[in-house]
């Protein structure tokens, strides 16, 4: 049976998730097939605006969206068209014409020129490249790495004709000066600073279009009746629900006076959303936690395993007001910056991050472009670290390896929250030894954050035939959890295993180590785990918003003992900072694969 949830935030950066042990009670959707739902934005892309998105220089070119499709009045022409806008650009579907005429953009740069610039550009130049040329059409040229941008990215079709030569003009969005270069249907901008191919950018004309259209962007959608009726649900689900009834010390009566008072005096739905988040936060359980629709869209991906987000490629937790990277995505920017588990950002280009909910908006940007991290190492003065931004994909495995010069098996399971990664740990383990035989196997939770109580049950399923895994303790009464029998991994059944954890093993690990102590059939070797254990069901609550609620709390098989506030203590305690040495000299793995060859 499945359970949830502490917040990571993917710092790629952010997505959201901390895993714990959770309990889906209803299932979210997202976009599947022929369509994306983009977390960043909430928006959804598919069918011919997709495959237009994606042959067409996809994030890099034009941005997330920032709107669903919807019907539109031509200013070009007065017909109605299906467009769709994106950051960069508007799309236009046009099925009456062949590919590639069958998607246009919208003519932005002619009606933003004219605007802007009623009487000509000031300080326009002819580019002196030798593959410049000259369009008849509008008496215009172009060359260099505009025309090289402009070939590889649609020309005609796309772009337009030029509509002015080059100059340098102040941008709208950060207050830079560029290079820049308009054309009927887009805005080049050169950005030097950026790698090839993102050192060409495309303004943001699709933004500027739409908030002129149709408001801000982040225009309010929740009617002040909703915005009161979102609160409201919230917090009776809690009211009802909660498995402390104290409330943790709070009076939960006044606080929902106070946030009634809050909500009716918020300015717009994030705000909204920020409060109803902040009201759960007071009760300070480590579990529960509030996600409003744009985070619900990126947890449902990052839990399926197909978050892709352009930037670092991390996750962080705030601990007491700083920003703790918990995990590195291998391959991913940040790891080829060499940033590591345990490092905490200080800054990000400069301004300092104290709040995990602040790391998208800065760390986040286009594919090909840099940022500057300031970084404390644990025991090290802080460093400025220039990472490049990139496409990266959060997706977590089991994986097993032979520690070298040994047939000692080493286990890395960074989470419980995905399904199916018990299988993919009892594969990995059988591939392993298909190639030679295994003294004993290493589990790595020190990362693990926790997740599916059916995966937590069928990983000690691999290890113990059967039995019982600890009690759940609710509202309602108190219901064993059961280790499933007939599934152990033969060629390990018999073998030591070590279980290392640390405080950053949280909920469903800390009950993995905890029962197989309880058994005998692992030895637990590193720090005491974070004391973090409760039971967090997930509700879909109104206007696509989630609420992820500790609704239980567990005693070990003995069905006396919590691990709550404790944490589980190691049988052979090592405080050493692993985190710092080199992956083959780590010396928590080094004193396990020891201990498993005395035996």
């Amino acid at each position: 049976m499945p359970a949830k949830m502490r917040r990571w935030s993917s710092i790629v950066a952010l997505a959201i998730a901390l895993q714990s042990l959770w309990v889906p009670t209803s299932n979210g959707a997202h976009a599947q097939g022929d369509s994306r739902t983009f977390p960043e934005t909430g928006k959804t892309l598919s069918g011919l605006f997709l495959s237009y998105w994606d042959s067409h220089g996809g994030l890099a070119q034009q941005g997330y969206p920032i709107s669903e499709e919807m019907q539109e009045t031509s200013d070009t022409d007065g017909k109605t068209y299906t467009v769709q806008y994106l950051e960069r650009a508007v799309f236009e579907a046009h099925p009456e014409k062949q590919p590639p005429y069958n998607v246009l953009l919208s003519l932005l740069g002619v009606s933003f020129y004219a605007q802007k610039y009623p009487n000509g550009a000031p300080g326009q130049t002819v580019d002196s490249a030798p593959d410049t040329v000259s369009f008849n059409e509008t008496g215009k040229h172009l060359g260099g790495v505009f025309r090289a941008y402009w070939d590889a990215h649609g020309g005609l079709a796309q772009q337009g004709f030029p509509i002015s030569e080059e100059f340098s003009e102040k941008s709208d969005t950060d207050g830079n000066t560029y290079t820049v270069q308009y054309f009927e249907r887009a805005v080049f901008e050169y950005h030097p600073e950026n790698q090839a191919p993102n050192d060409v950018l495309l303004s943001l004309l699709g933004t500027f279009r739409y908030e002129a259209r149709y408001g801000a962007l982040h225009t309010n959608k929740l009617s002040a009746s909703q915005r009161l009726d979102l609160l409201d649900s919230v917090w009776t689900m809690v009211r009802d629900d909660y498995i402390y009834r104290d409330f943790r010390g709070l009076d939960w009566q006044a606080v929902h006076d106070e946030y009634t008072a809050k909500i009716n005096a918020a300015t717009d739905d994030q705000a909204v959303y920020d409060l109803v988040a902040e009201m759960i936060d007071k009760l300070n359980d480590g579990h529960s936690a509030f996600l409003n629709p744009e985070e619900v869209a990126e947890d449902d991906a990052l839990r399926n395993g197909d978050l892709t987000i352009s930037g670092i490629g991390v996750l962080s937790q705030e601990i007491s007001s700083t920003v703790r990277i918990v995990f590195v995505i291998p391959g991913g920017p940040a790891d080829k910056a060499g940033l590591r588990a345990f490092d905490t950002i200080q800054a990000v280009n400069g301004v300092p991050l104290l709040h995990n909910a602040d790391a998208p908006y800065l760390i986040r940007g286009p594919p090909g472009t840099s940022v500057t991290l300031t970084i404390e190492s644990p025991g090290k003065a802080p460093r400025d670290v220039v990472v490049v931004r990139d496409r990266v994909t959060f997706a977590f495995h089991a994986t097993a390896k032979r520690w070298p010069g040994t047939n000692v098996a080493v286990l890395d399971l960074p989470t419980f929250n995905v399904p199916g990664i018990a299988d993919e740990a009892a594969n990995a383990l059988e591939s392993l030894a298909a190639t030679g035989p295994l003294d004993g196997v290493i589990i790595d939770l020190r990362q693990n954050g926790g997740g599916l109580i059916s995966e937590l049950n069928s990983m000690l399923g691999l290890f113990i035939d059967g039995g019982n895994a600890g009690y759940d303790v609710t509202l309602q009464g108190q219901r064993a959890n059961t280790i499933p029998g007939g599934q152990l991994v033969d060629a390990v059944k018999d073998k030591p295993v070590v279980v290392l954890t640390s405080g950053g093993s949280e909920s469903a690990s800390e009950r993995f180590a905890a029962v197989m102590q309880d058994y005998g059939r692992a030895t637990i070797l590193g720090t005491r785990t974070a004391g973090n254990t409760e039971t967090v069901y997930e509700h879909d609550m109104p206007y696509g918003t989630r609420l992820a609620l500790a609704q239980a709390t567990y005693l070990r098989i003995d069905d006396q003992s919590s691990i709550e506030d404790k944490g589980v203590t190691p049988d052979i305690v090592l405080d050493v900072p692993w985190y710092a040495a080199p992956p083959d000299q780590d010396p928590q793995i080094l004193a396990a694969v020891q201990h498993i060859l005395q035996k």
